[in-house]
């Protein structure tokens, strides 16, 4: 597995979020991490990158356990995120935003604005000057530079117009071709589970169903169960 919590609680201050979680995600595979709001995903996405500490259990990355080592570690062992709110430099450039996170390896640069076309017209602008838009393209821009083996989205089309939405997960659809890994959260249930190979399903900071989200897709009892409002 490229990352993988073993028995995983985390939560904050005394009050644990998450109760011995297990789940993995392995090269080339999409997993869709879900739930409705509130039942511990971004927790287990902070856990998952050093941004929160374990309070039980392990984080593991190609069989290495991680779960000592802080945020920055992390990403030098291959774990790019994609944070929830973007969280871009709003007093960098875009370019400067790009560069700031360059690594050697297959996502270049100039690859991230082939990618993504909007950024190389948008260059000069700074970070607090695109559409919402624009700045999720970034942060996801800025997260490939880091060449990342594993990828972590966390609500990537939250809050965009509808066009925006589907330029986002056409650009996720080329990076499963391309065959990246990547850890997704996000409640629009529909895209998700055309998307991704498997599903995990949290329940109060508890896995209540995994399995292939084909299966998900296809049964609507289960998806009211866990997910419906």
């Amino acid at each position: 597995m490229l990352i993988e919590a073993r028995d995983l609680s985390a939560g904050y201050g005394d009050v644990r979020v998450l109760e011995d979680i297990s789940l993995g995600v392995a090269e080339g595979e999409i997993v869709a991490l879900l739930g409705r709001n509130g039942m511990g995903k971004t927790t287990t996405v902070r856990a998952l990158t050093g941004m929160l500490p374990a309070m039980g259990g392990s984080v593991l990355m190609n069989g290495t356990d991680v779960t000592a080592l802080p945020s920055h570690k992390r990403a030098t062992r291959g774990l790019g995120l994609v944070p929830e709110g973007r969280r871009i430099f709003p007093n960098l450039t875009v370019a400067e935003n790009l560069r700031a996170t360059e690594r050697p390896g297959r996502w270049t640069y100039a690859g991230v604005l082939e990618l993504f076309p909007r950024l190389g017209e948008r260059l000069g602008n700074l970070g607090s000057q695109l559409s919402g838009g624009e700045q999720q393209m970034l942060a996801i821009g800025r997260a490939l530079l880091t060449n990342p083996s594993i990828l972590i989205l966390d609500e990537a089309t939250e809050g965009l117009a509808p066009v925006i939405r589907a330029e986002i997960w056409q650009t996720l659809a080329r990076l499963k071709d391309e065959g990246q890994a990547i850890l997704l959260v996000d409640s629009r249930l529909g895209p998700v589970l055309r998307l991704a190979d498997r599903a995990v399903v949290l329940v109060k900071g508890r896995i209540a169903w995994e399995g292939a989200t084909a299966t998900l897709r296809a049964d609507e009892d289960l998806q009211r169960k866990y997910l419906a409002v």
